[in-house]
């Protein structure tokens, strides 16, 4: 955490260094690097000639421009030297800059993969997702299903699931479907290679009710997912604000394929589970190690 806390600060300092130089190195280039910056900087010399030209009453006076050239070509030459030690100092200064956009770039990229790494570590591939009572309810013709969730998340401190919250529903059917998420990594800079493999609920539809028109049960408390919802003393390494901000990219990737490319996600997929509600029956979710989920 200290390591990261580091990296941080020094992502911090960089981008004060960025955006101090930044508009420097940018006026400074526009001026002396592009014609147009050329035109201006010829405009005012011409600005500067035509001042010189004008003779005591304040009227342009030719004899006071050709005058002036010289006088002003004298200046010129005269200043060379701190003309040129200017431009060597406006190309250091672009270079400064260029160099630390660099440093900036390797730093983020860096603390993404560190922070997804730690992120990783404090998930688990096999653990509960969720437990369901669902009891059928009849009224008439009209047959619709109680579902009674509760989430559960792995605290890689305790090395146990715990729960994460809870929820109630009701959705209309005879046969409860419930959709899943999931994720399957395959990442060379996080442990190794080791394959990681993460589930998370989706939705509740059924027989009658469509998975679009279906209940959303991905977010929780405080709009986070209920099944990753553990606290600061559950976790290893990460607070719970940076541990929930890399598990929103990693469910993101569910629906971005550039972004599951680059978080090292070879498979992102939805998986739907169906099930016949019993009133003497408590349905457990679990994730597995080789990708999906099953129910018990």
């Amino acid at each position: 955490m200290e390591n990261l806390k580091a990296l941080q600060n020094l992502g911090s300092v960089v981008n004060a260094l960025l955006n101090f130089i930044g508009p420097i190195a940018a006026v400074a280039q526009f001026l002396f690097l592009t014609f147009w910056g050329w035109l201006i900087i010829v405009f005012f010399i011409l600005i500067i000639i035509a001042g010189h030209a004008k003779d005591k009453s304040g009227h342009f006076s030719m004899t006071g421009l050709l005058g002036a050239i010289p006088e002003l070509l004298f200046g010129f030459y005269s200043s060379l030297a701190n003309i040129v030690i200017g431009l060597v100092l406006i190309f250091f200064i672009g270079f400064v800059y260029s160099t630390i956009k660099d440093l900036s770039t390797g730093l983020s990229l860096y603390r993404d993969v560190k922070m997804m790494e730690a992120a990783l570590r404090n998930l688990k591939s096999e653990r509960k997702v969720m437990e369901i009572k669902a009891l059928p309810v009849i009224n008439g013709d009209k047959r619709s299903i109680d579902v009674k969730i509760t989430y559960f998340a792995y605290s890689p401190a305790k090395d146990a699931d715990v729960t994460g919250g809870s929820a109630e529903y009701n959705i209309q059917g005879r046969k409860l479907f419930v959709d899943f998420g999931v994720l399957n990594f395959d990442y060379t800079l996080i442990e190794k290679g080791e394959i990681k493999n993460i589930a998370f609920p989706d939705k509740l539809f059924s027989d009658t009710v469509s998975h679009d028109g279906g209940v959303n049960i991905f977010t929780g408390k405080d709009q986070f997912p209920a099944t990753f919802n553990v606290e600061d003393k559950d976790l290893f390494i990460l607070n719970k604000g940076d541990f929930q901000t890399e598990v929103l990219k990693f469910i993101s990737a569910v629906t971005n394929a550039e972004a599951a490319r680059k978080l090292g996600i070879r498979t992102a997929y939805g998986e739907a589970i169906g099930i016949f509600p019993s009133a003497d029956r408590v349905y457990t979710f679990y994730s597995t190690g080789t990708g999906g989920v099953i129910v018990r």
